[in-house]
């Protein structure tokens, strides 16, 4: 049960012809615009990432798999990055710089996919070795599927374009771009920029705090604390389980012997809708805190919320230990 607005899914579909390098549409914010690497390994690109005014990365949850420690460059500026947010189910996931000093974004304006008309020109943006690529294509259809908006377009794009940006010809940012193969066609799509627009609107900035061992109740009433607090063990006890049990260790991890712990955090509001769940404390190693991360989201979205948990809200950590493998 999450709080976020209704995805919409912008769809690339590949040409007669490759895709057509283009000019950038008028004041194209390309400084938005990175590109994101492992740091253990900068010579192999991951894909590309949108640079938010603040110090925040936008980019595709599946590139950092089997990152060790993620960097963020652009041209010559550097900065490693560390995850805060991961949206499983739209593939989006969202980083902090370290020195987001060293860059200079320029102030992103937002457009919502489901606005975009037919015919209209857009332009994916990519930088997955920190020089910025303008591709452009046209919007050829606008449709509505299980209750997303799907706007299908006309360019072909390549892997380091996941993550990367999808601009209109205003320059306003229409969604983040994820390549991927389905079936025997290569697709890109584009998940919606007010995806981003939404979170800044209702959900603070996500800040530190300190790992909590144990349930935390939102202002239970006195009479209510015994029950309360029996249903929310219970509820973590459970969510411990199902989160290690949908956890898919990394293949890289377990090829480079990679252990570590990462806790979750996550606020239930009162209601049982999600408000966040974000990585509290890192293993040291980015792989681990994605698998961490969506492991735990997923078993927040499946397992049924006690009542009382449910009436009253519900803060709380789960703790992941990846146990390295022994050598063989």
């Amino acid at each position: 049960m999450l709080t976020l607005c209704a995805c919409a899914l912008v769809a690339f579909s590949a040409p007669a012809q490759a895709a057509k390098k283009s000019r950038r549409p008028a004041g194209a914010p390309t400084a938005n615009v990175v590109g994101v690497v492992d740091a253990i390994n900068p010579d192999i690109p991951l894909g590309s990432g949108v640079l938010f005014t603040g110090g925040k990365v936008l980019t595709d949850c599946h590139i950092l798999e089997d990152a060790e420690r993620i960097e963020i460059l652009q041209q010559t500026r550097r900065s490693e990055a560390s995850l805060t947010y991961a949206d499983r189910k739209r593939d989006l996931c969202e980083l902090k710089l370290a020195h987001p000093e060293r860059f200079g974004p320029a102030e992103l304006s937002l457009r919502a996919a489901g606005k975009i008309a037919a015919g209209e020109p857009v332009y994916a943006v990519a930088a997955w070795d920190g020089a910025a690529r303008v591709t452009q294509g046209r919007v050829v259809k606008v449709e509505t599927r299980a209750g997303d908006t799907i706007v299908l377009i006309s360019s072909r794009l390549v892997h380091g374009y996941s993550g990367g940006a999808l601009f209109d010809a205003s320059g306003a940012l229409v969604g983040i771009v994820t390549h991927r193969e389905r079936s025997t066609h290569l697709l890109s799509y584009a998940y919606p920029a007010q995806y981003a627009l939404v979170r800044k609107a209702n959900q603070p900035d996500l800040q530190p705090v300190p790992v909590v061992e144990r349930s935390e109740a939102v202002a239970p009433p006195r009479t209510e604390i015994v029950d309360f607090k029996t249903a929310a063990d219970e509820y973590l006890r459970r969510l411990a389980e199902a989160s290690r049990a949908s956890l898919k260790y990394p293949e890289e991890a377990r090829e480079q012997g990679w252990g570590g712990t990462t806790s979750i955090r996550f606020d239930i509001d009162a209601g049982g809708g999600l408000r966040q769940s974000f990585v509290d404390v890192s293993s040291g190693y980015a792989g681990l805190d994605v698998a961490a991360l969506l492991a735990v989201r997923k078993a927040l979205e499946q397992l049924a919320i006690p009542e009382a948990v449910k009436e009253k809200g519900l803060k709380g950590t789960v703790s992941i230990t990846f146990t390295a493998p022994r050598d063989r």
